[in-house]
């Protein structure tokens, strides 16, 4: 499935996303906030008190999860679902 600039998604996609998206674990999900929120992956360390590679590792195994092709891209998955008709962050 590809996510790319999209800013629309039809039912189908968003059940596919929402079962990806619960296949992830609380802390790849805060990373993947993080990186919509803080960027940078030393600014989500700090935030959330845990390793530059260990916020790299949760990002990587969430990107596989989510099948997206950069960090970007899988951050913005989840508001993608929750929001279909929204425009996502570029």
């Amino acid at each position: 499935m590809d996510f790319g600039p999209v800013t629309k998604i039809d039912t189908e996609q968003r059940q596919e996303l929402l079962a990806r998206i619960a296949l992830l674990s609380e802390r790849e999900k805060d990373c993947l906030r993080g990186v919509l929120t803080y960027g940078r992956t030393k600014h989500i360390s700090a935030a959330l008190g845990i390793s530059g590679a260990t916020i790299d590792s949760h990002i990587a195994k969430a990107m596989r999860t989510l099948g997206a092709k950069n960090r970007t891209q899988a951050a913005n998955m989840p508001f993608i679902a929750e929001h279909p008709d929204s425009q996502p962050t570029p």
